[in-house]
């Protein structure tokens, strides 16, 4: 597969003028993403589905923040990656799933790390159909440790998860 798309700059960031610490820049261009992907699907087993997808993207025109604080097109940033999932029908609606992702973002005018972004992502769910009125979901997702920006002197955000849980009830009576 192979894709084009781009994002738009955001309003604050063409025309913000009010901000002392950061300013709009009406000359702004999108930033523009080409990206291509080699998948492998199977679901040939019984109950379940696996995938395999390994990826390449280039970004560029990226909007970030030059040292004066005004809005600007700096940089280019490449990543390769690869994403793996598998899902498990435990039969009548109810199934268990996960997925993980590696990718590997670097900003090639700075050579370092994409700032903000998680090189190791992961997320599992469970979809248990308790019966025709009661369906419980519960999901957690993993996502790694983010460098900063340069400008950025904080330390790195830590690893986290967050785990959800959901009772669906379809009717009272």
């Amino acid at each position: 597969m192979y894709g084009e798309a781009f994002r738009a700059p955001t309003f604050a960031e063409l025309y913000n003028q009010n901000n002392p610490a950061i300013v709009g820049n009406p000359d702004l261009n999108p930033e523009q993403i080409n990206t291509i992907e080699i998948s492998w699907q199977n679901s040939d087993l019984d109950n379940l589905d696996m995938s395999l997808t390994l990826f390449k993207s280039h970004i560029s025109d990226i909007i970030t923040i030059d040292s004066v604080g005004q809005h600007e097109n700096l940089g280019d940033i490449k990543t390769n990656g690869v994403e793996a999932e598998i899902k498990y029908n435990l039969g009548r609606g109810s199934y268990i799933m996960g997925n993980y992702t590696y990718q590997d973002p670097i900003n090639k005018t700075t050579n370092t790390p994409m700032a903000d972004v998680s090189k190791h992502k992961a997320y599992v769910a469970l979809n248990y159909r308790l019966d025709r009125n009661y369906n419980l979901y519960v999901d957690a997702n993993y996502r790694g440790e983010q460098f900063r920006g340069l400008a950025d002197t904080r330390k790195k955000v830590s690893g986290f998860t967050t785990a959800n849980a959901t009772l669906l009830v379809k009717s009272f009576l």
